[in-house]
């Protein structure tokens, strides 16, 4: 393990992302937090969530989309109660599938009538060969079933422009008539603005520019690129509608450039920008909004999503255009920029890095003038989350909400992908719609406690927070609920118990939701010292000894598992055979312990003195030590017995062949036996064993 050095830095940063990795979600809401409308699995089956309502009695509905296999796809409309649960008075279940052609059905957008209706717009697809798409609405009575008295048998199909009709955006006028925005492609299939109004029972309004329909473009025609006459437009897309209460009908999208317009395969293509205009109530383009009823933003604010009408006349857009940032742009009733808002009148909210990726898909006006802008956060390469951005009046991101007026979070698991479609208000409640996708895909709503709901949360130890590798400390956190570990600002897999063991080094933070709110303790900092290396144990002779790597503060050897007394040296002379191993402390109290060392010395040794051989057996000795002398050449040949201090402790002189010296009597341990004559000396170890 190597060591962990850990700063104040580390610290900071959890300390500042507090709010970010708290879990905001409610879980006093639908299933700890989620109200689950569908989840379906396999390669055939889609889902996905693209508008909630909520209706007066806090009821909550959600529109959507689901797959129904052979590249089927019907509108989807779910029903919660106001916690959450899916409401059975709705629909089978509380939901509702609807199929409104043979093909491809695709809902995009919805609004709730006074009388408590529900009208859902989106377009049809027709089979192949053309597969060309139609505006397509279907109107729902409030307990799910289709209105019959709503164009043909609840549903109507318009066929707007000449090839691929695609309905984005609807709104209610306060009369009960329902605009539908979207695009309309010609002949060569370009993309005009698009827009269709219909009564409050399904029919075409002939009042509106005299068809009911208004097909437009915002962008030039482009009649030169170079040298070659063209006389195109480039596509362009209605993406949001609000409709004021004098009846006019601001109407924005994407539209493009006068710059940067090039061919590919005989299409013009340009670089895209916001565009708005507004149309009086019966369909006359009102000249009196931005410059001529038109209004662009190509510098900042490109792909339009989503537009609403403040109290005093303000138009609030959201979008994206640089890559990881929500735009919001506010202007003025006759559609110039609003200076008192952000700089210029627009807002550039940095939710990631360079290589992320965001994308606002609601804007939401609150009571107090303040502004939410929620959407989807797509860090690069890794999965994507619910973002959820809250304005001051003034653009300034509100630091009240979540610290720094910006929440990022996980709704599924962690390796789970997040994508936000819609939001909504629930009182004073934020409501999120959209899916998670895991093994499987579900359309949910998720309602959000306040900003002010944080509850403290502090950690305890259960022992030292530094320790030796190997051990451990146990932390607890004070609050209960939905919990989550944290080490280095990264989430721990599984840990979600109140108590977590740590046995790494790190600096630790556990974040909690529970019916109370949400809140995440400051961290922890854990030190895990590195144990010494395993010692190795090496053997000398002479002088006979054992031996480990020196520098260590303590050391303790041990013979057949028990401990020796009285030793404390990277050094040890043993007193017998067996098996040997030494544990190694260093400064910070961390030891380790040696494999075993198996000491056995050698049973029959040889000594040659001059031209004398002579043997001695056994080597250790238990009772008698055999000396053989093969043949005597020299006269005088003695051997002496010494203990380690140098003091004899027996003498005898040595006869042809087989002498015996006795040492039953003698202590164990190591002896020094020299073997001399007059000329020479020869000095071994051996060793008495009891």
């Amino acid at each position: 393990m190597k060591k962990i050095f850990i700063f104040f830095i580390p610290a900071f940063i959890v300390s500042k992302g507090h709010a970010q990795v708290c879990n905001p979600v409610d879980i006093s809401f639908g299933n700890l937090g989620i109200a689950n409308g569908t989840s379906v699995s396999g390669n055939n089956n889609d889902v996905n969530g693209v508008k909630i309502i909520i209706q007066p009695d806090n009821k909550i509905i959600q529109i959507g989309n689901i797959s129904t296999g052979n590249s089927m796809q019907d509108f989807l409309v779910v029903r919660y109660s106001s916690n959450g649960r899916l409401d059975s008075s709705f629909g089978t279940n509380g939901k509702v599938i609807t199929s409104i052609g043979a093909e491809y059905d695709y809902a995009s957008s919805g609004a709730l009538q006074p009388d408590g209706k529900i009208i859902v717009a989106g377009y049809t697809q027709s089979p192949a060969p053309n597969y060309n798409s139609d505006f397509a609405l279907v109107r729902y009575n409030a307990n799910g079933t289709i209105d019959s008295s709503f164009g043909t048998n609840g549903k109507v199909i318009t066929a707007v422009g000449s090839y691929n009709d695609i309905a984005n955006k609807l709104a209610i006028q306060p009369d009960g008539k329902i605009v539908v925005v979207g695009s309309s492609g010609n002949q060569m299939y370009v993309a005009s603005f698009a827009a269709v109004r219909y009564n409050n029972n399904g029919s075409i309004d002939s009042t509106f520019n005299q068809t009911g329909r208004i097909v437009f473009h915002l962008g030039h025609l482009v009649t030169y690129i170079g040298n070659t006459y063209y006389g195109q437009y480039s596509d362009e897309y209605a993406n949001c509608v609000a409709v004021q209460a004098d009846g006019k009908i601001i109407i924005g999208g994407q539209s493009y450039t006068h710059s940067g317009c090039y061919d590919y395969y005989g299409y013009v293509y340009c670089n895209p920008a916001f565009a708005m205009t507004r149309y009086n109530s019966d369909g006359r383009l009102d000249s009196t909004f931005g410059v001529n009823g038109k209004v662009f933003d190509s510098s900042s604010l490109v792909y339009p999503t989503a537009m609403i009408l403040q109290p005093d006349g303000k138009v609030v857009v959201t979008g994206s255009g640089n890559q990881a940032s929500f735009i919001t742009g506010r202007f003025n009733g006759n559609g110039t920029p609003d200076n008192s808002f952000g700089t210029g009148g627009i807002v550039i909210t940095q939710i990631g890095n360079t290589n992320d990726y965001a994308l606002p898909c609601s804007v939401l006006g609150l009571p107090n003038g303040k502004l939410i802008v929620t959407g989807t956060f797509y860090p690069n390469n890794s999965y994507s989350k619910f973002a959820v951005v809250r304005f001051k009046i003034n653009g300034r991101p509100d630091s009240t909400f979540y610290s720094t007026g910006i929440l990022k979070f996980n709704v599924g698991a962690t390796n789970a992908s997040n994508n936000a479609h819609d939001a909504a208000m629930q009182n004073d409640k934020l409501l999120l719609g959209g899916i998670i996708q895991e093994s499987s895909k579900s359309m949910v709503t998720v309602r959000l406690i306040d900003s002010t709901q944080i509850i403290p949360v502090t950690i305890t130890a259960s022992g030292p927070l530094t320790f030796c590798e190997g051990g451990n400390v146990g932390l607890t956190s004070s609050e209960t609920g939905t919990i989550q570990w944290y080490k280095n600002n990264t989430a721990i897999n599984g840990a979600n118990n109140v108590t977590y063991t740590a046995n790494t080094s790190g600096f630790y933070a556990v974040a909690v939701s529970n019916s109370s709110g949400c809140g995440m303790s400051a961290s922890i900092t854990v030190f895990a010292n590195n144990n010494p290396a395993i010692p190795l144990i090496s053997w000398s002779n002479p002088p006979a000894k054992l031996s480990t790597t020196s520098g260590y503060a303590h050391y303790q050897w041990f013979l057949n598992g028990t401990s020796i007394t009285g030793i404390d040296s990277f050094a040890y002379q043993p007193l017998q055979t067996g098996i040997y191993k030494v544990k190694v402390t260093d400064n910070n109290s961390c030891s380790s312990t040696s494999d075993n060392f198996n000491l056995i010395v050698l049973g029959v040794s040889d000594i040659t003195i001059g031209n004398t051989k002579l043997r001695y057996y056994p080597n250790p000795a238990r009772t008698i030590l055999n000396i053989d002398v093969d043949g005597i050449r020299l006269k005088d040949l003695e051997a002496e017995l010494y203990d380690l201090t140098g003091r004899l402790i027996m003498k005898q002189s040595l006869s042809q062949n087989h002498n015996q010296l006795l040492v039953h009597q003698l202590p164990a341990g190591l002896y020094q036996l020299e073997i001399s004559n007059n000329i020479k000396r020869v000095t071994v170890k051996v060793m008495v064993i009891k």
